[in-house]
């Protein structure tokens, strides 16, 4: 990634984007490896596809928490390369590394809990344990892999996270298919596949990581201990974490509210949830880009730029979403078929269906508007802010209202939930509008 002469990351579109798009790959490879899991699986047995998914979810509540926490290193990490103290941007990595070391033994407890904790039905059983209990053992090399992947992010070098992120969905497929079809281990054979997939990945950044060139510029290759620096990653990621597990037992909750409405509602909204969770990992990826970037330029109190770089990734953003809105009025009935497809009785919700079509652009429009500002917020530390807010719109303007419409039994249909689910951004926009505004994120930390 090159950069400007006066140090900072280079801010042209075409480097923004350089930038942006591994990240969206790196945001989405968790789900993809899972996801590579279900594919497999369900070329096998429909029950041992449910059982991983269910499981994956509830795994997800765990691994979100501690991933989140590794992350937000990038907030550090980026403050120290754009002051040029480059052997603390290693420091950093090495107190990450070690902390996904530390989380071994808690990952050992919750992996022989697995048979007393879970969100499996009797019949899944026999086929989710196994697969948490794997899974669950192995959760510290997912944590190692972010913890490497920070390094590469910090510095704009997105594109060798992506070269990893295709090598250890490579490992996993062909590794699952090999225990699955070949071997017949059914949901253990792809929890074995996810492991080598992961041990890939960091084989490959960890080389990277510790070759001639980075050492000689970050000192790599010392090992370091500095609780301090550990101490103010994990006070930074704390609260993102906490409200990511909540948000995602929330939403797990609600999943569970609308499997009782109707059999043709609950596949709508699982569709909803499917591309929320696409937008969300999208936007979380171009939300750790405009992080990285602006944590350089306030490392070099550059204001007028981070305001430049916000403009011009609203204006790829407008422009994807308008490639996007095309894309839906050329293909709509395409798009339509293919949801009937999936499950004939939807076609008595169409009006619904229609509703949830349309309003699919200003609603990811909003979403990645959002979190571009809070990117911004965070490149400063300002996590605080961002978790209260964030706790108090899901649990006020999405789960109470939703839980009391459920306790009342007034919840005939999911209209309701929908209007409530696409409305959500607008009072994260608001908010967050007016934070940016007021400058009170803009801080140098380190």
């Amino acid at each position: 990634m090159k950069h400007n002469d006066n140090g900072h990351l280079n801010t042209s579109y075409k480097s923004i984007i350089k930038i942006t798009l591994p990240l969206i790959l790196v945001s989405l490879s968790s789900y993809l490896m899972l996801s590579i899991d279900r594919i497999v699986l369900s070329t096998v047995n429909a029950d041992m596809m449910n059982a991983v998914s269910m499981s994956s979810t509830f795994i997800n509540i765990f691994t979100i928490f501690f991933a989140e926490i590794i992350e937000k290193n990038t907030v550090v990490t980026s403050q120290y390369y754009g002051d040029k103290q480059y052997e603390k941007v290693a420091t950093c990595v090495w107190q990450m590394i070690f902390l996904s070391l530390l989380l071994i033994p808690i990952s050992l407890v919750m992996a022989s809990l697995s048979n007393k904790i879970h969100n499996l039905p009797a019949n899944l059983i026999i086929y989710g344990v196994p697969y948490q209990q794997i899974i669950f053992s192995i959760s510290f090399l997912y944590f190692i892999y972010v913890s490497l992947s920070t390094f590469f992010g910090t510095q704009g070098k997105t594109y060798i996270i992506s070269i990893s992120v295709g090598l250890g969905c490579f490992v996993n497929v062909v590794c699952s298919i090999l225990f699955v079809k070949i071997f017949n281990l059914g949901t253990l054979g792809t929890a074995y596949g996810t492991a080598l997939g992961y041990i890939a990945q960091i084989l490959f950044l960890g080389s990277i990581f510790l070759n001639k060139k980075n050492n000689a510029t970050f000192n790599t290759h010392t090992l370091s201990w500095d609780f301090s620096l550990l101490k103010k990653i994990f006070k930074l990621g704390f609260p993102i974490g906490i409200l990511s597990s909540g948000a995602m037992a929330i939403w797990f909750l609600i999943l569970n509210i609308v499997s009782k409405i109707s059999q043709n509602q609950l596949t709508l909204f699982s569709l909803i949830i499917i591309i929320n969770l696409f937008f969300t990992y999208t936007s979380n990826a171009v939300m750790q880009s405009i992080s990285v970037i602006s944590g350089n330029l306030i490392a070099k109190d550059d204001l007028k730029e981070i305001k430049n770089v916000l403009k011009k990734f609203l204006s790829i953003i407008a422009i994807v979403f308008l490639f996007l809105l095309i894309f839906i009025l050329l293909f709509k009935q395409f798009i339509f078929n293919l949801i009937y497809n999936i499950d004939p009785g939807i076609k008595d919700i169409q009006e619904l269906v229609l509703f949830c079509i349309y309003t699919l652009i200003p609603w990811g429009t909003l979403i990645f508007t959002y979190k571009l500002l809070q990117g911004i917020c965070m490149s400063g530390g300002d996590t605080k802010f961002v978790s209260k807010v964030n706790a108090l719109i899901i649990i006020f303007v999405d789960f109470l209202p939703i839980l009391i419409m459920h306790y009342f039994r007034l919840l005939n249909s999911i209209w309701p939930i929908v209007i409530i689910f696409l409305s959500e951004p607008i009072p994260f926009l608001i908010i967050y509008t007016l934070r940016f505004k007021s400058l009170k994120w803009y801080k140098k930390i380190v």
